[in-house]
């Protein structure tokens, strides 16, 4: 019993640890770094340009960009009936959601100026933080 509850406990204390390296090695890909500067520049081009629209995101395709699909493993596959049902019940719920984000920009139209202030500063941010921590990795090869 005890050395189930020991096991149990160093387990959740090395967690934390994993996550954080986890975090810092996908904040501090090459990759991560030209998505936050392709959204950083993008947000910088309608800040300065058309504030009062949001950037065409639709029309980016990540996946397309890296060329391969990401390998999930071992990870579970629900039966095909479950995920169909999932992918309807989400195609049922998308056009609630873009009448209420109407319904909201019309009644805000100074929202999507704000919004392109915050998407510059969230990139920024994510843009200088991957660098950072590319740059110390980089560093540490040395």
């Amino acid at each position: 019993m005890a050395s189930t509850f020991q096991d149990t406990r160093s387990a959740i204390r090395a967690t934390p640890a994993w996550l954080g390296h986890a975090a810092q090695t996908l904040v501090g890909s090459r990759f991560f770094v030209a998505v936050s500067g392709i959204f950083f520049i993008a947000f910088l081009a309608h800040v300065t340009s058309a504030p009062d629209r949001f950037p065409p995101f639709t029309s980016v395709n990540f996946l397309g960009i890296v060329g391969f699909a990401p390998d999930m493993g071992a990870a579970p596959q629900l039966p095909s009936q479950v995920s169909e049902q999932a992918g309807n019940a989400a195609q049922a719920g998308l056009p609630y959601l873009q009448d209420a984000f109407a319904k909201f920009m019309t009644g805000h139209p100074e929202a999507t100026v704000y919004g392109n202030y915050l998407g510059l500063g969230v990139s920024a941010f994510f843009l200088l933080l991957g660098v950072y921590l590319l740059a110390r990795q980089e560093s540490r090869r040395i």
